[in-house]
């Protein structure tokens, strides 16, 4: 036969797994180590970033409040003028980048000369840049029932609006700094206000994205999305409602969603709705606003996934180097292997004088030397001792022929349209039993397994068999039964051998089914409509091991057109050649499918079924198949 891998060959391959094996642990162990590394500094990385974003956000507000608290002081000043307060509100939009629009709207009649509604207003035209003055209070624009007045009057405190679109006066999404003017009397008699572009506040927070894939989310004390990736959201869903959109339950995601609409500062994991992981560092902002900076885990570990792959290609690479120089160093130690196998192969073909390669090394190869220099003396001899062995063997075969034939015959063959059963033993005998008489209206019946194979196995079954038809044939119950069975095989048991076995007594008239399960496989009981389950019995000791034990015994009552199949080990743990066995759920669905016609046939589809899924594999244990009806 040709030689497909040689011995050096196989040996580089051992040694390149060996290491392939190690790299790949080490690779593993440091990459788990990065990874957590990576991580905790993302997670570090991310959230000093958010506290940067939101404070340089706070910074805008607070120059805001500031300089809406300034101008309040400078109109109660110069409440009698009217025409100076106009300008308050230009000099808050000139003097401060931030503030896009402003007014001093007075309480309706506050001034006389000015009408109802006196309530100058100068803003920044968003496409133009261009800076407009005008009188925004008049009949159809009640200003006092608008947040921006109402809310502040009533709390009689400078209050921050909820993001909204002015469309009476800027024009523009916007949140407002509102600020109650109070009379010595500290009766509210007008609000001074300072606009924010809602858009300029958050273009610098939409910009921020420490990786790949990182994204703003700028949420409002009410839930409100002020900055998003889905810019259709903004102002008009919550993030719970979007949260309750997606297209399975994300709990992880409504507790960070809690967290944030709750003022609270933290980091937050969860999984979105296409399956990728992430973290989001959140904190609150001083108006009432959350914000939370969200990355994904795998634009974090992109540069180590990177990293990975050059490692691999350095793997590779150093492997076949490894291979190549190995293979070299392992063919000229291994070359006598060759000249020794010529010399096996011409001593296997009946010279045992052949010459055999010199060795001057004194190692192994001249040890291996010496063994086939004794290998060719033995050969002659055992040639010769080997032809009064064969003749001894045939003889032994002769008579195992006849003693499974024997033991054949001691199993009944008497079927009925009751009871029907097979055995076949791996060996030429074998130890599982089967029997079954009828006594006084009963009709006793047993099934079971003897440890290990052959004629020892043979043997202390003929003495299981025996004591159980002596037993049952005095008419005792299920228990005394089982009790004088075990009594018999412990007795002088010096082997410790053990049997397992399974006795049942069933009232012919009744149905009711007396059993008692030492150590067996568990029977299948089919229903008279066809369905099949597992009988499951009380844990007893299997027979031959411990004289004297108390077994107990259990009833089932069976329904007229009831089976009963019992079997060995060597049906379920029938295996085909890759070891894969037939298992209990397979015979469990073969019982429930199969015609239930007679008990014949039912025994004949199981082992037909087990020759099927062995596949002409070698048998590897006793099987044995009985099926009972009532």
């Amino acid at each position: 036969m040709k030689i497909s891998h040689s011995f050096s060959k196989r040996l580089s391959i051992y040694i390149l797994t060996l290491a392939a094996t190690l790299f790949v642990i080490t690779i593993i162990v440091v990459g788990a180590f990065s990874r957590s590394i990576l991580i905790d500094e993302a997670e570090e990385k991310v959230t000093n970033l958010l506290d940067a974003t939101i404070g340089d956000i706070e910074s805008v507000l607070s120059n805001v409040e500031a300089a809406t608290l300034n101008s309040v002081w400078i109109a109660k000043e110069n409440l009698d003028d009217p025409e100076f307060i106009a300008t308050i509100p230009e000099h808050l939009v000139k003097e401060n980048p931030y503030v896009i629009g402003s007014t001093v709207s007075f309480i309706p009649n506050f001034y006389e000369s000015k009408g109802k509604y006196y309530a100058p207003y100068t803003y920044i035209e968003e496409s133009t840049g261009k800076v407009h003055s005008v009188q925004m209070g008049n009949e159809n624009y009640e200003y006092t029932i608008l947040d921006w007045f109402l809310i502040p009057s009533l709390l009689k405190k400078p209050w921050w609006s909820e993001p909204y679109y002015d469309d009476g006066g800027g024009r523009q999404m916007m949140i407002t700094y509102s600020v109650p003017i109070l009379n010595k009397d500290n009766e509210v008699i007008a609000v001074l206000t300072a606009d924010v572009n809602l858009k300029a506040l958050t273009k610098y927070a939409e910009a921020i994205k420490p990786y790949k894939e990182s994204y703003v989310m700028l949420i409002s004390a009410n839930a409100s999305f002020i900055s998003n990736p889905d810019t259709s959201s903004i102002l008009n869903e919550s993030i719970f409602s979007a949260i309750m959109s997606l297209k399975k339950e994300n709990p992880e995601l409504m507790e960070l969603g809690k967290s944030m609409v709750g003022g609270e500062t933290g980091i937050g994991k969860f999984v979105d709705d296409d399956g990728i992981k992430c973290f989001a560092a959140y904190g609150p902002v001083m108006n009432g606003w959350s914000m939370a900076i969200v990355c994904k885990y795998q634009s974090v570990l992109e540069k180590l996934n990177t990293m990975g792959l050059v490692l691999a290609l350095v793997l590779i690479i150093g492997l076949a180097l490894l291979v190549f120089i190995t293979q070299r160093i392992i063919s000229r130690l291994t070359e006598p292997l060759y000249l020794f196998s010529n010399s096996a192969r011409e001593i296997a073909q009946g010279n045992f004088n052949a010459k055999l390669p010199e060795i001057h090394s004194k190692d192994e190869m001249l040890q291996l030397h010496n063994s086939f220099e004794y290998m060719q003396t033995s050969l002659t001899n055992y040639i010769s001792e080997l032809q009064t062995v064969t003749a001894a063997k045939q003889r032994i075969e002769s008579e195992l022929s006849i003693a499974r034939d024997i033991q054949l015959g001691m199993v009944p063959k008497n079927f009925s349209e009751r009871v029907h059963a097979f055995l076949f033993p791996a060996k030429e005998v074998g130890g599982d039993l089967y029997d079954f008489i009828e006594k006084d209206g009963c009709f006793y019946f047993a099934i079971g397994d003897v440890s290990g194979k052959g004629i020892p196995a043979a043997l202390y079954m003929a003495i299981t068999r025996s004591s159980f038809r002596y037993l049952a044939n005095q008419g005792l119950n299920v228990k005394d039964v089982v009790c004088g069975m075990n009594t018999s095989v412990s007795e002088g048991n010096d082997t410790d051998m053990f049997v397992t076995f399974f006795v049942g007594k069933l009232h012919l008239d009744t149905g009711l089914l007396e059993y008692c399960n030492a150590g067996h496989n568990s029977i299948i009981i089919v229903n008279p409509d066809g369905t099949a389950n597992y009988l499951r019995a009380k844990a007893n000791m299997v027979g031959g091991v411990f004289n004297g034990f108390d077994y107990q015994d259990e009833q089932v009552q069976l329904h007229h057109g009831s089976h009963l199949v019992l079997y060995t080990d060597g049906v379920t743990e029938a295996e085909k050649e890759n070891k894969d066995q037939y298992g209990e759920e397979r015979l469990l669905s073969l019982v429930n499918n199969i015609n239930k016609n007679s008990v014949m046939q039912i025994t004949e589809d199981i082992l037909t079924d087990v020759r099927k899924f062995t596949d002409g594999a070698e048998q590897n244990d006793d099987i044995t198949i009985m099926t009972v009806k009532y």
